[in-house]
């Protein structure tokens, strides 16, 4: 974690700086649910939690799908997050939770009074 303060604190380190994919550091601290240092991130005023892959994958889409609700929780707390953006293939967070079976995942993101669970794609 002390890696991740050091680059953030370089004006010239761009965190949302994409791999081939378009996945981002955030992206791959949702997705193994290191909810520490993602929070350094959303932190960090030049950090963009709402971008995608270029499969439109966001890091809450990421979160969702891997099942962890702390880093749900977390992301959502961040008033820049869209829970219901839908990835290329019109999949939405709340669709992918009840895919998976993340039942915590699923409380987390009805918990959220800007989720629309009656989205359709």
């Amino acid at each position: 974690m002390e890696y991740v303060k050091l680059l953030l604190a370089n004006e010239r380190v761009d965190p949302n700086f994409p791999t081939l994919s378009g996945a981002t550091a955030l992206m791959g601290c949702a997705f193994r649910g290191h909810v520490s240092t993602a929070k350094l991130f959303l932190d960090d005023t030049r950090v963009d939690p709402t971008h995608s892959d270029r499969d439109g994958w966001t890091p809450l889409g990421f979160a969702t799908q891997a099942g962890h609700a702390s880093m749900v929780t977390l992301l959502l707390a961040d008033k820049r997050i869209n829970p219901n953006h839908p990835t290329n293939e019109g999949r939405t967070a709340l669709m992918d939770a009840a895919c998976f079976n993340h039942s915590f995942v699923t409380k987390a993101l009805l918990a959220d009074g800007r989720l629309d669970p009656n989205i359709t794609t």
